[in-house]
């Protein structure tokens, strides 16, 4: 110490550099609050973000869990369709082979028969007997269906081999998308599809559904613009 400084002026001295000490230390501990504050700011903020995020995929996949509850339940519909319309599709061909084996006996019986007196009229009571027999096709196999005009007459007197014909009538009973259709352009709400006749394409089916049935006139491509005008009229 020197003989002109007092004691009070050493203490001073050694105290000055404890308190900037202090201060630093206080600074350091304040920038390192305000850092850990600054991060749990950041992380509140993550938290909120990833909520958000987890709660927008929860809904997600409670959207996809009820469409694919729908989808598996028309697809239990469309399975009891499809076998509903098997089933019925089995069952209008049992009673085909059944009116067929019937029209096969009919025919087997009429062409034992060697009266003389009965070859005359053959051609006209035979053409009743297939008439009668088509008629109870129709009545057995397709009881939805309701034949218009002179279907059956012509079925009788154009058709000489009706399975294209049984198989469109069928397919129209047990499920119409199945029939290879068009609409006719003259007659709103009719369709037509093409059948062959046992000689060549030309058969005509033109149908539509009324009242829970299915209306069907049977005829032949020559007689479609009557047909057509016929068919404006219904």
């Amino acid at each position: 110490m020197s003989l002109d400084q007092s004691p009070a002026d050493d203490d001073h001295a050694t105290r000055a550099p404890r308190r900037d000490a202090g201060a630093l230390v206080r600074d350091t501990l304040r920038a390192l609050l305000d850092s850990a504050l600054t991060q749990r700011a950041g992380f509140a903020a993550l938290q909120v973000s990833h909520q958000s995020e987890l709660s927008a995929l929860r809904d997600t996949v409670g959207g996809l869990n009820a469409r694919i509850a729908e989808l598996e339940r028309r697809l239990a519909v469309e399975r009891t369709q499809r076998d509903l319309a098997e089933a019925g599709w089995l069952e209008a061909e049992e009673r085909l082979e059944a009116a067929e084996q019937r029209l096969r006996e009919l025919e087997d019986s009429s062409a034992g028969i060697a009266d003389d007196t009965l070859e005359v009229e053959r051609p006209q009571k035979g053409a009743e007997r297939d008439s009668d027999l088509f008629r109870r096709i129709a009545q057995i196999c397709f009881p939805s269906i309701v034949f218009l005009r002179n279907s059956l007459s012509f079925v009788d007197e154009h058709i000489s081999d009706h399975r294209a014909l049984l198989t469109v009538l069928s397919k129209l009973v047990n499920d119409h998308r199945q029939v290879q259709s068009r609409p006719v352009r003259m007659a709103k709400g009719w369709l037509e599809a093409r059948f062959a006749t046992g000689t060549q394409a030309d058969g005509r089916l033109y149908y539509r559904h009324k009242n829970g049935v299915a209306e069907v006139l049977i005829s032949g491509k020559w007689q479609q613009q009557r047909d057509f005008e016929w068919l404006t009229l219904q």
